[in-house]
C-alpha cells in the first residue's frame, strides 16, 4: 500500500517563478488571453491576428531564453522540453499547407509555448521517482501519470491557463488508450498531437536513467507502427517529411544550456533595471562573424544583437548593417571574456 504524494513545495516554487515571469510580461500575456477568448466568439481581424502573433512571439521567445533554466528543476527534463519544442515546430512546418490554412498565424508560437512547458508538472514528482534507474512501482507510475494534470493546474493558477488543455493532453493517444482523459482521434488537438509525437521521439532517441537511447532504426519503426494507434496519422506523415532534419539536429551535441544562462542573466538584469523593454526580446538573435571589426575593438567578435527594423536610435548600442538589415550590438564575446560588468566564456557557436 505504497503512497507517494506530489512535492507540494516544488509546486509552489514553480508557481512563484511562473507568476513572476508573467508579471514581467503582463501586457503581452494579458493581450494573448484577451484575444484568445475573443477568438472563441468571433473570427479575429487580420490586424488582431497580427498583433496576437507578435505578442505570442515575444512570450514564446522569452520563455525559451529567460525562463527554462529557472522553471525546470531537473536538467534532463529542461533539456527534453527544449528539444520537444524545437522538434514540434519542425513537425508543424511539415504539416500540409491546406491543413495549416485552418490555423491562425500565431499557432506555431502557441505550439512552442505549450511544448516548452509541457512537462512543467514533473517538478511535482519527487526526484527519486523522476530519476529512478529501474522500473516504476504501480504507485510511482500512478503519480507520474498525474504530471500533465498537475502542470495544467499550475499554468491555470499562474496566468497561463490558455496552455492548460494541451499540456494536460500531451500523453493522449489517437486510439483513446492514453491519459489523462482517454480522448481519441480528432478530439485531441493538433498541438497536443504534435507535442505527443515530438515528446516520444525525443524520449526514445536519448539516454534515460533507466535505459540507453534506442537505435535510430528502432525509433523510426516504432513511430511508423504506431501511426493511427498512438499517433495522429497526419502528424506521423509530417514527421517523416521532416525526419532528415530532425535526425541532423539529434546527431548534433546537446543544446548549450550555459550559453542561454549567460544571455538570460544579461536580459533579466536589464529588464529589471528598466534598461530594456520586454518587447525587444522578440528581436533577439545571435550573430557570429569573422569579418567585422570596430574602431575601438579590433577583434574577431561574436555578438549578441537586436535586429533594428524599426530604425530606433539608442546610444546604448553600436549599430551596423548587413545587407539591408540594421542591427544593434548588445553584447560582444571574445578573448577578453568580458562585456561591461558581465564575464563570459568564449561562445563557439550561435544559439539561433
Amino acid at each position: 500500500n505504497e503512497n507517494i504524494e506530489p512535492d507540494n513545495a516544488a509546486i509552489e516554487k514553480t508557481k512563484e517563478i511562473l507568476t513572476e515571469f508573467r508579471r514581467q510580461f503582463k501586457s503581452n500575456v494579458d493581450y494573448i488571453e484577451q484575444f484568445l477568448n475573443i477568438a472563441k466568439e468571433r473570427e479575429l481581424t487580420k490586424s488582431e491576428q497580427n498583433l496576437l502573433t507578435s505578442h505570442m512571439n515575444i512570450v514564446a521567445t522569452a520563455l525559451e531564453v529567460l525562463l527554462m533554466d529557472a522553471v525546470y528543476f531537473d536538467s534532463y527534463t529542461r533539456g527534453h522540453a527544449e528539444h520537444v519544442a524545437a522538434n514540434s515546430i519542425i513537425i508543424y512546418d511539415n504539416i500540409p499547407e491546406k491543413v495549416k490554412e485552418k490555423y491562425p498565424p500565431y499557432f506555431a508560437s502557441y505550439i512552442k509555448m505549450a511544448a516548452l512547458l509541457h512537462d512543467i508538472g514533473k517538478n511535482s514528482i519527487p526526484i527519486h521517482v523522476l530519476n529512478k534507474p529501474g522500473a516504476l512501482s504501480d504507485a510511482e507510475y500512478s503519480l507520474m501519470k498525474l504530471h500533465g494534470l498537475i502542470g495544467a493546474e499550475i499554468l491555470a493558477e499562474t496566468g497561463f491557463g490558455f496552455l492548460s488543455e494541451d499540456v494536460n493532453a500531451h500523453h493522449e493517444k489517437y486510439d483513446g488508450t492514453g491519459y489523462a482523459s482517454g480522448i481519441s482521434g480528432d478530439k485531441i488537438s493538433l498541438a497536443a498531437s504534435i507535442i505527443a509525437l515530438a515528446d516520444s521521439y525525443d524520449s526514445m532517441s536519448r539516454d534515460r536513467v533507466y535505459r540507453q537511447a534506442l537505435p535510430k532504426r528502432e525509433v523510426i519503426r516504432d513511430i511508423k507502427n504506431n501511426r493511427g494507434k498512438q499517433f495522429n496519422p497526419a502528424v506521423v506523415d509530417a514527421f517523416f517529411r521532416a525526419v532528415n532534419i530532425l535526425s541532423e539536429i539529434r546527431d548534433k551535441e546537446e543544446l548549450n544550456l550555459k550559453k542561454k544562462i549567460w544571455i538570460a542573466q544579461i536580459i533579466q538584469t536589464e529588464i529589471l533595471n528598466g534598461q530594456m523593454s520586454p518587447d525587444e526580446i522578440a528581436d533577439l538573435t545571435v550573430l557570429m562573424t569573422k569579418d567585422l571589426t570596430f574602431k575601438d575593438k579590433d577583434a574577431i567578435c561574436n555578438m549578441l544583437v537586436f535586429k533594428n527594423d524599426g530604425g530606433k536610435k539608442s546610444d546604448r548600442y553600436k549599430r551596423f548593417k548587413i545587407g539591408s538589415d540594421t542591427y544593434l550590438v548588445y553584447g560582444i564575446f571574445d578573448g577578453s571574456l568580458k562585456y561591461g560588468q558581465y564575464r563570459f566564456e568564449v561562445l563557439k557557436d550561435a544559439i539561433y
